[in-house]
């Protein structure tokens, strides 16, 4: 009957814990909202090689998971059908409303379907039908878009703005071509990456690829040799947009998946 949403920042985290607590508090005071009341909090999965925030997400699934466990019901579930979530079960409270088979991929595709359907419920879709709506739904702009395919060669477009949409795009694309070659250019266009926010991170989310080209645009104020110094697959920095394109040109080959 009513939904309450939590936006967290991107540069930073706190709090979370403590208000799922409140949570639980205000269930307490007033248990006829019990069941009546949907809460969805978004955070962004960041800065997880620092010891202190893996302890903290660890913490959050630890409060929610006994939150719902003791005031909830069993939620919305996506079961993967295909590995890289082309395809999956939506189902609701023990209920299957029906299979999404769609083109796009990443976990993070399968979470804002779900979350899709779950909003239309709230404002009085059938999830059958939303379910069928979700799978005639041909995507959005740069968002792992082909923009090019020739030679067995496709490229694709991704506005991945951060850290943890660069890893769950890329793993959603491994999973759909398997050893297929994946070279990823990236460029740290958002705000928070122009300001290095995420710096530390950058690394270990293109791993997944099998080469890496970082563009460092003109103004950028910190430098991307240390991202090259950890990654651990070939990875190189250009400056130059036209120096990228001689490069991928000249690398690429049959089977190839190039990811901008």
């Amino acid at each position: 009957e009513w939904m309450g949403v939590g936006v967290e920042r991107v540069d930073y985290t706190k709090g979370l814990p403590e208000r799922f607590r409140a949570l639980r508090r205000f269930f307490e005071r007033w248990p006829e909202y019990r069941r009546r009341v949907t809460f969805v909090q978004i955070a962004s999965l960041s800065r997880s090689q620092i010891p202190r925030y893996r302890a903290l997400q660890e913490e959050v699934r630890e409060v929610v998971r006994a939150l719902n466990e003791e005031i909830g019901e069993r939620g919305w579930q996506a079961k993967l059908l295909e590995a890289d979530g082309s395809v999956f079960e939506v189902a609701f409270q023990g209920e299957t409303f029906g299979t999404v088979r769609w083109d796009m991929t990443g976990q993070h595709s399968v979470y804002n379907g779900l979350a899709a359907i779950a909003a239309a419920r709230h404002a009085g879709v059938k999830p059958q039908l939303a379910v069928e709506a979700l799978s005639r739904f041909v995507g959005v702009k740069r968002r792992m878009e082909v923009i090019a395919h020739a030679g067995g060669i496709t490229v694709y477009d991704d506005f991945a703005h951060h850290p943890t949409a660069i890893r769950t795009t890329l793993e959603g694309l491994r999973k759909r071509v398997g050893k297929g070659r994946i070279v990823a250019v990236i460029e740290p266009r958002s705000n928070t990456m122009r300001l290095g926010v995420h710096k530390s991170e950058l690394a270990p989310a293109a791993s997944i690829a099998d080469q890496v080209i970082w563009y460092q645009p003109p103004g950028l104020s910190w430098g991307m040799d240390a991202v090259v110094a950890a990654s651990t697959v070939p990875a190189a920095i250009q400056t130059s947009i036209d120096d990228i394109v001689r490069d991928v040109v000249a690398q690429a080959q049959s089977g190839d998946h190039i990811v901008i």
